[in-house]
């Protein structure tokens, strides 16, 4: 796979098992901007854990996290992380696999997302 990889620390990383050479980076917190369109960019807050204020969390950024494991399948038993979850700003998208359907996300999933959760079309 080629392009630069960064590995965002989670709780259950173990630095001595992960195969740093693989990373430009391992970091826990990243801030990256990713032009949408020819004139538009858009900065995003990668996390491993969510995080209720960040840096520009009021001016569009969106925060991306995972660790809580949340589903969106409504026969699957809510995680007790479901109500600390429903705090979460609407500017934010938990990645996690088992939140979409075990399958990546595109940033463009991810806006489509974020506009579904704040009414935008």
């Amino acid at each position: 796979m080629t392009g630069k990889k960064y590995l965002i620390l989670g709780n259950h990383d173990r630095y001595e098992d992960i195969p740093t050479e693989m990373f430009e980076d391992i970091i826990d917190l990243a801030k990256v901007s990713i032009k949408i369109k020819e004139h538009e960019w858009k900065t995003f807050i990668l996390s491993h854990r969510p995080i209720l204020c960040w840096e520009g969390s009021n001016d569009g950024s969106i925060m991306l996290y995972g660790h809580v494991h949340t589903c969106t399948n409504p026969e699957v038993d809510e995680t007790i992380d479901s109500e600390l979850i429903k705090l979460m700003p609407k500017n934010s998208w938990d990645v996690g696999v088992d939140n979409n359907n075990y399958t990546p996300v595109s940033v463009h999933e991810v806006l489509e997302k974020i506009n579904n959760k704040n009414g935008i079309k």
